[in-house]
């Protein structure tokens, strides 16, 4: 017996020793994922290295695509800091990069996707290509969900890893997700200038129950920062889906309004626009909704 459960031991350590090996060999900017999420480190620098009073803003893409840092600032005199990058990135992550580096006199705003208000969303990939690109972010993913959103998608990832190491498997070049998307700010800017074409409008989380993780989270947050000025918005969203789940995303904002002590700004539908609007997903901005969405933002803001 005792023989028998040394050599599962041995296997055991073996087999990690081979999944640590490849996932240490194949690290590379081949994956479309991995350069960009590299825009993280120009909004960690921008954090790190800029003056209260600022307006740090919280959530996933709807803001990497849907946010022109530059004009906000010029039409409210305050730095601006879009932490926005994706989703899949987790609430809890999120928060973990603004502990120890805001100050009492900023302003942080949460504009999150709908998927975060919602219970079984979020089952994302990202940990693993954020830990790949820099072995530091595993700081960042230490809590449970975290962890099982790593296991989870291990199978996959390791597939895709020995696709590229054995088969060759390059992913094509991607003129929209890479690491030079971004501009000084850490806005996307690649993808302003080509044709926008939406996609998933048929998306829908709106049927499901509440995530009060989210809530939790964020209340957590706000407690521990005390004097703290929050505010939550909603996400830029494409109008024809709003049109289908009006009700649905109304019911949110009450929710919402309800548990969070983050006070909410504006209405559930201040960021709803126009199909035209929007580039390739029911939450990113072509270049002139980004305009739209920016100026609405700066109003918000200096009406605080």
């Amino acid at each position: 017996m005792a023989k028998f459960l040394l050599k599962i031991a041995s296997l055991s350590i073996i087999s990690i020793i081979v999944v640590v090996g490849i996932f240490l060999y194949t690290r590379d900017g081949n994956n479309p994922q991995y350069g960009f999420l590299k825009g993280h480190l120009i909004k960690q620098e921008r954090l790190a290295t800029s003056t209260s009073p600022r307006i740090i803003l919280c959530g996933g893409s709807n803001l990497a695509f849907g946010i022109d840092t530059e004009l906000i600032q010029s039409k409210t005199g305050l730095t601006v800091i879009n932490m926005g990058l994706q989703r899949g990135l987790g609430l809890s992550y999120m928060l973990h990069e603004l502990k120890g580096k805001i100050h009492e006199n900023d302003i942080v705003i949460f504009s999150i996707e709908f998927d975060y208000y919602y219970e079984k969303q979020l089952d994302g990939f990202t940990p693993l290509f954020m830990i790949e690109n820099n072995l530091e972010n595993l700081n960042y993913f230490k809590n449970k969900a975290d962890l099982n959103r790593i296991v989870n998608f291990t199978p996959r990832f390791l597939q895709m890893k020995m696709n590229a190491l054995f088969l060759n498997f390059v992913p094509p070049n991607n003129t929209i997700y890479h690491e030079n998307a971004f501009n000084q700010y850490g806005d996307v800017i690649s993808h302003l200038d080509i044709e926008s074409s939406p996609k998933n409008l048929d998306y829908n989380v709106f049927d499901l129950d509440y995530n009060m993780n989210t809530i939790d989270l964020i209340n957590t947050f706000i407690s521990q920062n005390k004097g703290l000025k929050t505010y939550t918005v909603f996400p830029s969203f494409i109008k024809s889906n709003y049109d289908i789940h009006q009700k649905e995303i109304e019911k949110l904002y009450m929710f919402i309004n309800n548990n969070s002590t983050s006070k909410l700004l504006g209405k559930a539908d201040s960021f709803v626009l126009p199909n035209k609007y929007f580039f390739d997903s029911v939450y990113h901005l072509n270049k002139e909704g980004r305009k739209i969405r920016s100026e609405k933002f700066a109003e918000m803001i200096n009406s605080l």
